[in-house]
């Protein structure tokens, strides 16, 4: 086997060792008959060379990767300009002055939201009379949802998990709320409790908030009070009830399993039962040390497997429904590498869409079991 350079790796060629991310995420694994789709996520993730098989690689076509960075052969017309005409929308969109837009005002809307998390807890914020975010409207501007979801996708601040994940879960509610056709007022006061449901965190310990390992009863226990804290937080700050009982009820499920009181459907009120769905799904699509974050398709698939019975029905299909709709027509790889484009998304099985393989073969994805969409690009 060889390692050569992104640049000269080829539509056809076999790989000899999985290509990773800098994180560890499997791109490709070995023996993988690489595609146009394959190089461009290549060329997204920033992979510098690939171990390629020998009978794939002539040396007098192909430069092998050469360790002390000597100048190589300008390419042609190759494979990076062709990986990046194919891109996908979530991976030019990355590459624009428009995410990079998004990106500081998602910054701003952090530090405005730690101010105000501080001044709350401090009983210095005057509710109802005061923004909780100035510069929302600039980060949520977006007119397609896809756009929102894409961008909260490629940002992504982990060192900030408290309030990057409030506010990924009011900006995804925000899109969540009109999808359910809420009025303004609703919409407003949802999006509001979202951004605030998350608050009884910042009192729990940094030291189990932020351990990696398992949980001990104890330290379980401490991370479950933060329903407590944070219902306590928003009422002494003089909230409205049904903004208060998210941060308490939102870990509550419908079939008594959640937490912290183990209440069941029709105890629960509406705002929590749909701040629930978020926050389980930002979870599922963020980074985590023992996996990478899940695509759209496997997270609808985790639902599907636990959600009935623990989430409301209407909300959660809603939800999933949207989420199949906006990766219609997105670029997929299959867990055994086939990739290709979603071109029907079936309704009574909404993880298992109908795909186009690159090949032009048509898969139902509801007719075949044993396979599964593993990554959306």
């Amino acid at each position: 086997m060889k390692k050569v350079l992104l640049d000269n790796v080829r539509t056809g060629m076999t790989t000899a060792e999985p290509v990773k991310t800098k994180k560890g995420q499997i791109l490709a694994g070995a023996g993988t008959v690489l595609n146009s789709n394959h190089i461009s996520r290549f060329t997204y993730y920033h992979i510098e060379s690939v171990m390629i098989k020998d009978e794939d690689v002539m040396d007098s076509e192909v430069p092998e990767y050469q360790e002390d960075n000597k100048k190589q052969e300008e390419p042609k017309e190759d494979n990076q300009t062709f990986a990046n005409r194919s891109l996908s929308y979530a991976q030019k969109l990355g590459r624009t002055e428009e995410f990079r837009n998004f990106q500081i005002s998602y910054a701003l809307c952090l530090e405005d939201l730690k101010r105000s998390f501080t001044r709350i807890k401090n009983h210095e914020f005057n509710v109802g009379k005061e923004p909780i975010l100035i510069h929302s409207d600039e980060v949520s501007r977006y007119r397609y949802p896809i756009e929102m979801f894409n961008m909260i996708q490629a940002v992504r601040f982990s060192e900030d998990s408290i309030y990057s994940h409030c506010l990924n879960i009011a900006l995804e509610t925000l899109i969540f709320a009109k999808w359910l056709n809420f009025s303004s007022e609703e919409q407003y006061d949802l999006t509001s409790s979202a951004l605030l449901h998350g608050i009884g965190k910042t009192e729990v310990d940094p030291a189990v908030l932020n351990k990696v390992g398992k949980l001990s009863d104890e330290e379980r226990k401490e991370m479950q009070a933060h329903t407590l804290y944070g219902y306590d937080i928003l009422k002494k700050a003089g909230f409205d009830q049904r903004i208060c009982n998210v941060p308490l009820q939102y870990h509550e499920r419908l079939d008594g399993s959640g937490y912290p009181h183990g209440l069941k459907k029709g105890e629960i009120d509406k705002f929590p039962q749909i701040i629930a769905i978020l926050d389980i799904y930002d979870g599922m699509t963020s980074i985590r040390p023992y996996r990478q974050p899940l695509c759209a398709f496997q997270v609808i698939e985790e639902f599907e497997r636990i959600g009935y019975g623990k989430f409301n029905t209407k909300f959660m299909l809603t939800f999933l429904q949207h989420l199949a709709g906006m990766n219609q027509n997105s670029m997929i790889m299959l867990d055994n590498g086939v990739s290709g484009r979603v071109v029907y998304i079936n309704r009574s099985l909404i993880s298992r869409p109908i795909i186009k393989t690159d090949d032009g073969l048509i898969i139902d994805l509801s007719k075949e079991p044993k396979r599964h969409i593993v990554s959306v690009f």
